[in-house]
């Protein structure tokens, strides 16, 4: 995570720094796209597809004590040679959950936020995917960090721009394209296309 300083007319942050903040970023948006899909399709199998290395995860950053409730994702098959106890898909998206709300939490360290997961398997008020938030940022890698909790607390949709790639928030059901501008330069290249075969 970015460390920054707070004086006036100081950069924050070193642009260097921001090629990590990318890519954290991209994995939070990429988990949460596929925890989105899990509850749609009802199968945990699209996070599971994105076949993550747990082992590569530094879990004392993310945790007070370096472990989650229920042991690391993917680790519940060890637990349950073990024990004996059935890892369930309920306690994977559990867990998957938990590790989303700690990627948000540790990018939310400077701000005065508090964000939570919902999804508790078995008890009464279980929210499967739904995500508690209130921030405060008092930094850009903050404010990034916000800008992705609320998203995410709101369960608002996350696609992938068929133009351009890049991922963005739809303003509704019908927007394919994540800009006007993108939009256009789509259509223009496929009139062009045609043209070409013409």
């Amino acid at each position: 995570m970015l460390r920054t300083g707070r004086s006036p007319g100081v950069a924050r942050e070193r642009l260097s720094d921001w090629w990590d903040v990318a890519y954290e970023l991209h994995f939070v948006l990429t988990l949460y796209r596929s925890v989105q899909e899990s509850l749609r399709t009802g199968s945990v199998e699209p996070i599971r597809s994105l076949e993550i290395d747990w082992s590569a995860i530094d879990w004392s950053a993310l945790t007070v004590d370096g472990s989650l409730p229920r042991d690391r994702p993917g680790e519940g098959l060890n637990r349950e040679a073990d024990t004996g106890e059935d890892y369930t898909d309920e306690m994977y998206l559990a867990d998957i959950c938990q590790v989303l709300a700690e990627f948000i939490n540790l990018g939310l360290e400077d701000c005065e936020v508090g964000f939570l997961s919902l999804t508790m398997p078995g008890e009464e008020h279980n929210q499967p995917g739904k995500f508690g938030l209130q921030i405060a940022p008092q930094n850009l890698v903050g404010a990034a960090y916000a800008s992705y909790a609320s998203v995410i607390a709101k369960r608002q949709e996350i696609k992938e721009c068929p133009g351009c790639g890049r991922m963005f928030f739809p303003e509704s059901g019908r927007q394919k394209y994540c800009t006007k501008t993108c939009a256009s330069t789509s259509r223009w290249r496929r009139w062009k296309a045609r043209q070409s075969v013409d």
